[in-house]
């Protein structure tokens, strides 16, 4: 990637000719295009003359110009340790959202020059809400966190001590105690200091100041500070890293009481000190409380009202762990967390919590992972008794005086259960009860709100619907019925069922369609409600005794049994998405299925061929289709082609010439022809015959028979 200055050639012209202009010149040290002139301030004292200054800079602009602003380096004097001033001497010329690209070097300017005012008068404008004292010390890794009460127990007091746990292994601490006063015990039990997390305890010190203290770097700067301020404070011998200083003071700007805490404990074994003292950093610290975790909240949604809030979640699994994360952080402030099961491996890539949290119960794993997104949020974990009526009764009371709740979440997955707690919420008038689970391995999503006293739907009402084969039913797959391929199979399915009974078809060349009576042109299934399951071993809720169809003698299909096609016609697209696809495996067998629609009587028109799908499983001898992603293929093509196009047969290689179909590419297309949920019974199959230097097509036509027959491609 070329750099700015030549990305961008009147950019760099520009801000080239304003530095030339106001005497800088270039300077090209390091590598980087900058400019090195002299700046004059002139400042108004108060009670007395205007003071100017002579400043000598250099000003560097970076590689990410123009999305990083330009960095100024004083060369004479060497300014260093200044509010608004980095570590390394860069001073901040601009609020972090003021810089925009498209600021001229003439706003550079300006803004250095207001920075030497202010630094000429002792006196910076704060631009920040947040306090960025720290960022002017040496750096630390540590962050302090700070309860609310630690500043009450400052109050009124000069000196005295604190201590602080630190976490081991990570570069976090809490501040436990002033003065010997517990103060953080709802945070530390939020966090699980002690339980699940390991600690160090550090005491120190602290002072009051009457003003915000200036920038030290050692603590021989400290010392002196301290007795300017009439403090006794030695910091002689060696710290042991246990070496902590807290000042207390009150920010000019803000009027708000503030806490800066200084670590000079010694690094890497220094026995000695610098002839200024022990080298200071300054740990962030950070006020938490439940105000400051929603703050970013604010006007958004009222988390106070939903801090009031009690949510049983029955089942904290896949659904049931993000949703119990999801509402801590929109400010719940109350879960019942109700699940039995240990957390396994197998639960971790599709549940909220990880690999450390293996061989635990769920409930409890999670009440630790939500302490640690909000400390103050209450959490009961259930692990027992849970198929006890009356424990689920108890814990879905919207009436409990000790933790009554006022909605409850199933998203256990299990008929059984999920039929417990419908009974139990409709039998003791519960909290509403909102019902979440997957269908058909993930296709699906079923949501149900279920309100006692005020619904009568319920899931027995389902189970009846099930029983009754209503048409909008939607089931889960049976223990007998493994797969589901195609979502919503069983709903068609009893559509089928409800038509035969109640239903005839008509003479009418517009019959409505036999699953969502729309109109169609033909006594064909072509609204596009109908798609073929893929799955040939176990078709989709249709290979079950209880699923089974005892025949459908009055539902049309595409083509009789006995009609047989004269001719294929194969699009020029068709014929080079199949080249495509065999030249991608030269040693492995591939295939997928066939779309197209009838020309006429005689005559087959192929539009469209398919690929085998990622998860397809191909060898030299043996080829298995990815029956999923050719579903969603064959659905989507359907749709954009507005039911014209539909499932016409299959396709696959033979590396071998005048190879016919194999024993079981026969019985494979006999099924497919067999089957009612197929919108055809006449399938087409395609045999791409392909060795070394020579490639040619075969179609061969099935039907219920064992016999086949070829047919003329073209």
């Amino acid at each position: 990637m070329k750099p700015w200055y030549e990305r961008d050639r009147d950019r760099f012209d520009a801000e080239r000719a304003f530095w030339v202009s106001n005497g800088f010149s270039e300077d090209a040290t390091g590598g980087k295009v900058g400019f090195a002139g002299e700046v004059v301030v002139r400042a108004g004292v108060p009670d007395g003359a205007p003071e100017s200054g002579r400043f000598k800079v250099r000003v560097t602009y970076p590689e990410a110009f123009p999305y990083r602003p330009p960095e100024v380096h004083f060369t004479d004097p060497r300014i260093r340790g200044a509010r608004h001033q980095s570590p390394e001497g860069v001073p901040c010329l601009f609020p972090p959202r003021e810089w925009t690209p498209f600021v001229p070097a003439s706003e550079v300017h300006n803004a250095l020059r207001r920075w030497l005012r202010s630094w000429m008068l002792g006196s910076f404008p704060r631009e920040l809400v947040l306090y960025e004292l720290p960022e002017y010390f040496a750096y630390s890794s540590l962050s302090v966190l700070t309860p609310p009460a630690a500043f009450a127990e400052f109050a009124g007091r000069e000196r005295g001590t604190f201590g602080v746990l630190c976490a081991d292994g990570r570069d976090l601490a809490v501040l436990k105690s002033v003065g010997g006063v517990a103060i953080a015990k709802e945070l530390l039990e939020g966090l699980r200091f002690g339980l699940e997390v390991k600690q160090t305890t550090r005491n120190g010190r602290w002072f009051r100041l009457s003003q915000q203290p200036p920038l030290m770097g050692h603590t021989g700067d400290l010392e002196e500070l301290l007795h300017r301020e009439g403090h006794q404070f030695h910091a002689g011998r060696k710290p042991d890293g246990h070496g902590l200083v807290g000042l207390v003071f009150t920010d000019a700007v803000l009027g708000d009481e503030r806490l800066l805490i200084l670590d000079y404990s010694a690094k890497g074994g220094k026995a000695r000190p610098d002839p200024q003292g022990w080298p200071l950093r300054a740990p962030w610290t950070y006020v938490v409380s439940r105000k400051e975790l929603f703050r970013r909240l604010e006007g958004v949604r009222d988390a106070d009202a939903l801090n009031e809030c009690n949510i049983a979640i029955l089942g904290v699994g896949a659904i049931g762990s993000p949703l119990a994360l999801g509402m801590t952080r929109e400010g719940v402030g109350g879960l019942v967390l109700c699940d039995p099961d240990r957390l396994r491996p197998g639960n971790v890539l599709r549940h909220a919590l990880d690999l450390f949290a293996v061989g635990q119960f769920k409930a409890e794993a999670l009440e630790v992972a939500i302490g640690r997104v909000n400390p103050y949020a209450e959490t009961w974990p259930e692990t027992k008794n849970l198929a006890d009526p009356g424990v689920l009764a108890n814990l879905m009371s919207s009436d409990n005086p000790a933790r009554g709740v006022d909605l409850v979440i199933s998203a256990i997955g299990d008929d059984t259960m999920e039929g417990l707690v419908s009974e139990v919420a409709v039998r003791t008038g519960s909290a509403p009860v909102l019902f979440a689970r997957t269908l058909h391995d993930g296709d699906l999503v079923r949501v149900m709100l279920l309100r006692p006293g005020r619904d009568d739907a319920c899931l027995e009402c389902l189970r009846r619907h099930a029983d009754d084969r209503h048409p909008d039913f939607i089931d889960s797959p049976t223990a007998s019925c493994r797969r589901s391929s195609m979502p919503g199979a069983r709903r068609l399915h009893n559509r089928a069922l409800a038509w035969q009974v109640d239903r005839r078809p008509s003479s009418s060349p517009n019959e409505p369609c036999l699953f969502c009576s729309r109109p169609t042109a033909s006594r064909t299934i072509g609204c596009g409600w109908t798609r073929p399951c893929l799955a040939l071993q176990t078709p989709a809720c249709i290979k079950p005794k209880r699923c089974t169809p005892r025949g459908y003698p009055d539902i049309p299909t595409v083509r009789s049994a006995c009609e047989r096609y004269e001719e294929v016609i194969i699009d020029a697209g068709a014929r080079s998405a199949l080249s495509a696809h065999v030249s991608m495996e030269p040693l492995r067998e591939t295939g997928g299925i066939l779309l197209g629609h009838e020309v006429d009587d005689r005559t087959l028109h192929v539009t469209a061929v398919s690929p085998p799908g990622p998860q397809a499983l191909k060898r030299p001898r043996f080829f298995r289709r990815d029956t999923k992603f050719l579903q969603r293929w064959l659905e989507r093509r359907c749709e954009l082609t507005e039911g014209r196009d539909d499932y016409v047969g299959e396709w696959h290689v033979h590396h071998a010439l005048d190879a016919p179909p194999s024993c079981v590419d026969c019985k494979a297309l006999r099924r497919i022809a067999s089957k009612p949920n197929y919108p055809t019974n006449t399938p087409l199959l395609v045999i791409v015959e392909d060795v070394p230097g020579e490639r040619r097509l075969r179609g061969y036509e099935f039907g219920t028979a064992r016999d086949y027959r070829e047919v003329l491609l073209r």
